[in-house]
């Protein structure tokens, strides 16, 4: 008998991981399937049923652990404890028990069918990695594919994996809490999850302790190809909310798999649980008009600024800003110095410049402030 082998592919992120290729080879072994599931339904209900408050504790399990299974028979809830070295092929992964160690839990999965997919020819991998971001859960961070033999044999399955990233013995409750950085939705709270490579993040809740809150998000339009960094975090100054100070956008790689949504970011600077009154207040400071004014946020190494109004208490006022059209390297204070005398109103006594990190990104803004 023929076995079936999927792929095993890495989704496309907007911070551009590395696509993973492997093919798995799986022995099926069904009755040993069926006492895994078991146990692992059994645990499930029985932490759902519990108090809210009530410890986690472990079911005693059967003697066996762990079983072989065929690759087309995974199921969603299956955790897989097989390591998946790209470019090797692996002739038996073993589903076990989720309450402890594995590399990839089964979240779902869905078949490819419509009139755009033909019966003989396998699709590209970037197309299966579009329809995932669709129809898998948003934790997903891999996905099994149809080899051509079994696309040809009419399997149009598509299995959605999640990583483990070593969290499945130490941190299992947080992996129910990781969605890829290109899947969150507007009004969440995030952290980084440095444990996946930043391929996902930790979505936490608002009312605590938050590293970012998504304040909106858009999609690149208008660009045959990838328009390069500091294209996007232009177009993130006009389009993002003034609050934001970070994005999620895509990268050269992740374009390639269709990626083009920006994720708008404003960042708490560990005031989220003690001021959020002054995180509300602060913007960036090249959304600075004529005639507003704010006070400094050294909490925000100086890349925010408080805006308050101009009728109370304040620390500077801008005067007027514009935008100076060099390319190329960065072309150093002086430059700006000289800039700021020639375009700036004589009463201005700072301004803002861009620096040699922001220039790269696009940054060529000058704003000229007063303190009086």
């Amino acid at each position: 008998m023929e076995t079936r082998m999927p792929s095993l592919k890495t989704c496309g992120s907007i911070i551009g991981a590395t696509t993973l290729i492997v093919l798995l080879i799986l022995v099926a072994c069904t009755s040993d399937a069926q006492r895994v599931r078991e146990t692992n339904e059994a645990a499930r209900v029985s932490q759902t049923l519990a108090p809210f408050d009530t410890p986690s504790t472990s079911l005693p399990g059967p003697t066996l652990i762990s079983a072989e299974i065929e690759a087309v028979d995974v199921q969603e809830g299956d955790c897989i404890d097989s390591s998946i070295p790209s470019g090797i092929d692996i002739e038996n992964v073993v589903i076990v028990l989720c309450s402890g160690e594995w590399q990839y839990r089964v979240l779902g999965a869905f078949d490819v069918t419509g009139a755009n997919f033909g019966a003989d020819s396998l699709p590209g991998d970037d197309l299966f990695l579009q329809l995932a971001q669709e129809k898998c859960d948003r934790r997903f961070t891999n996905i099994l594919i149809p080899t051509q033999q079994g696309w040809q044999e009419d399997d149009k399955k598509v299995t959605c994996l999640q990583s483990s990233f070593g969290l499945s013995a130490t941190e299992p409750e947080k992996l129910d809490r990781l969605v890829g950085t290109d899947r969150v939705h507007i009004g969440e709270c995030l952290n980084d999850a440095p444990e996946t490579n930043f391929l996902s993040v930790e979505v936490v809740s608002c009312g605590g302790e938050w590293e970012f809150r998504v304040l909106n998000i858009f999609v690149l339009e208008g660009f045959s190809s990838f328009p390069g960094d500091a294209e996007v975090t232009r177009k993130s100054q006009a389009a993002c909310d003034r609050r934001h100070s970070y994005t999620f956008a895509p990268s050269g790689e992740s374009w390639l798999f269709g990626d083009r949504s920006v994720f708008c970011l404003q960042q708490s600077y560990g005031l989220d649980t003690t001021n959020m009154e002054l995180i509300e207040r602060m913007v960036n400071q090249n959304s600075l008009t004529e005639g507003e004014c704010f006070n400094e946020v050294p909490e925000a190494n100086f890349e925010m600024v408080e805006l308050v109004g101009c009728l109370g208490e304040w620390e500077f006022r801008v005067f007027s800003s514009f935008q100076v059209a060099t390319d190329g390297p960065f072309p150093g204070e002086i430059y700006f110095e000289q800039q700021a005398d020639a375009n700036c109103d004589p009463l201005a006594e700072f301004n803002f410049t861009p620096t040699a990190e922001s220039w790269l990104l696009g940054d060529r803004i000058v704003i000229c402030l007063s303190t009086r």
